[in-house]
């Protein structure tokens, strides 16, 4: 009866709405939220709470400072000679610089993360070797993780066509023309700032 319609509607309006909650969720807020739990803190991060602009801020590329990531790159070269060399001790010294004088190059202190649970595991610390590797993966998993934007586009995509009351859904050449384009300015994007490391 018309009961029954009523509640189908309204069924199918609320899992509209999850699905677009959850493309909002997944393009903006998880990426964001995981970025700034997990990257190295900077000077001055300890003052700037979460959602405020300074915040916001905070997490886009900034100016380089040109001669820190002098003596990053320096140190990470370092530190990879030493690896190279066996000496845990040296590379552990050389590459724990890194965050501290650019803590938000991702490349950098992606690739410095590797070696050094590469480095404590040389050592023979289990536990520092599993932090690295650990740390590694979970600023991966930040705003650069393409996993949250294909999540995104699929959640809105079904909601879309929810909306419509299509089901067929259809993959259409006009749909392919809008998203081959984002799909490549998004892989350039991810290539310029970094690529998660596994």
């Amino acid at each position: 009866g018309d009961g029954r319609d009523d509640a189908r509607a309204i069924d199918r309006r609320a899992v509209t709405v999850a699905k677009a909650a959850l493309a909002l969720g997944e393009a903006l807020a998880f990426p964001w939220l995981t970025e700034a739990a997990t990257r190295p803190r900077a000077n001055g991060d300890e003052d700037v709470r979460t959602g405020t602009r300074a915040w916001f801020a905070s997490l886009l590329p900034a100016e380089r400072d040109a001669r820190a990531m002098e003596e990053a790159v320096a140190a990470l070269a370092r530190g990879e000679r030493a690896l190279g060399e066996k000496n845990a001790k040296a590379a552990i010294e050389a590459l724990s610089k890194i965050e501290t004088l650019v803590p938000r190059e991702y490349k950098l202190n992606q690739r410095a993360g590797l070696l050094l649970s590469e480095a404590y595991k040389l050592a023979g610390d289990n536990a520092r070797y599993l932090e690295y590797k650990n740390r590694v993966w979970w600023w991966g998993r930040g705003l650069r993780w393409p996993g949250w934007y294909i999540i995104a586009y699929l959640s809105a995509r079904s909601a879309y066509f929810d909306a419509k009351k299509d089901d067929e859904a259809a993959f259409t050449m006009s749909e392919a023309g809008v998203v081959a384009p984002l799909w490549v300015g998004l892989l350039f994007l991810l290539v310029e700032y970094g690529l998660p490391d596994y």
